[in-house]
């Protein structure tokens, strides 16, 4: 749960606070305090976070249960090429909202652009999964493996990096404000009459940076997490390639061995021992 979560948190609270105070007191029903709400509220988010983690797990346990009845080359086929679907749908919405963020040429907007860009690269990896797992070939579920996992460490770090880019483009733009006043709004904006709304016009800037740049690392960060788990079925599926390749091989050295020795005994029956060893 990052602190600008948290922080947004106890904001909206602190912004709606009396307004549901007094709709609980029309109701009958005391209202917690704000201390106690922002507490409230910070235990049922952890809850749920608990909560989602222990399905995650559960949910991984009876997949691993269901391949050990299915068979596992199977299960790890499906596996690959849903997840595969999933990072491909997934893919475009990232790259959808990283484009809607570049366009409106906020500070930081190299961040938005560079997660357009792994996105595009995510897209055709998703498409290289689908078909490595529907052939069960190791080359390309190895290629598509190590590739997700680049990819994840990549735009987990940069939608990382996106959550701090709002407090970056406000010291940034207020630090040069006055540069701003005086050469694009003009001199009359450095007045008294004006410092109001200019405080308010600041406001108004890094909420708006705030909320796009968080909107993209939540999308990012998600899409990082899906990858990862896409990654964890690619090289599950590649073990079970890798396994089947050893077993075809043994199968056809045993057949080897069993037509070497079919000619030994026609030999054996026509009076003469041929060794094929």
């Amino acid at each position: 749960w990052p602190a600008t979560a948290r922080d947004d948190v106890n904001g909206a609270i602190d912004a709606w606070y009396d307004v549901a105070a007094e709709a609980f007191a029309e109701q009958g029903t005391p209202a917690h305090d704000r201390v106690e709400a922002k507490k409230f509220l910070a235990d049922h988010i952890l809850n749920a976070g608990i909560f989602f983690v222990t399905a995650t797990v559960l949910a991984l346990v009876n997949m691993w249960s269901i391949a050990e009845l299915i068979g596992h080359v199977f299960t790890s086929r499906a596996l690959v090429i849903s997840t595969s679907i999933a990072s491909l749908l997934a893919s475009l919405v990232l790259g959808g909202v990283s484009l809607a963020v570049a366009l409106k040429g906020t500070y930081g907007d190299w961040a938005a652009y560079l997660l357009a860009l792994l996105a595009l690269f995510a897209c055709l990896v998703s498409i290289m999964g689908i078909v490595g797992a529907s052939r069960l070939d190791a080359m390309t579920l190895g290629m598509h493996s190590f590739t997700l996992l680049l990819l994840t460490m990549l735009i987990g770090c940069v939608g990382a990096v996106t959550f701090a880019l709002p407090n970056d483009a406000d010291a940034f733009v207020r630090s040069r404000w006055h540069l701003i006043e005086e050469h694009i709004v003009g001199e009359n904006a450095t007045t008294s009459s004006t410092a109001s709304g200019t405080t308010e016009h600041l406001d108004t800037l890094e909420r708006e940076a705030r909320a796009h740049f968080d909107t993209l690392g939540v999308v990012a960060v998600s899409f990082a997490v899906l990858l990862g788990f896409n990654a964890f079925a690619s090289v599950y599926a590649l073990r079970e390639s890798l396994i089947i390749r050893g077993l075809q091989r043994a199968a056809q050295a045993v057949r080897e061995q069993q037509r070497k020795a079919d000619i030994n005994v026609d030999a054996l029956d026509g009076g003469d021992r041929v060794d094929m060893c």
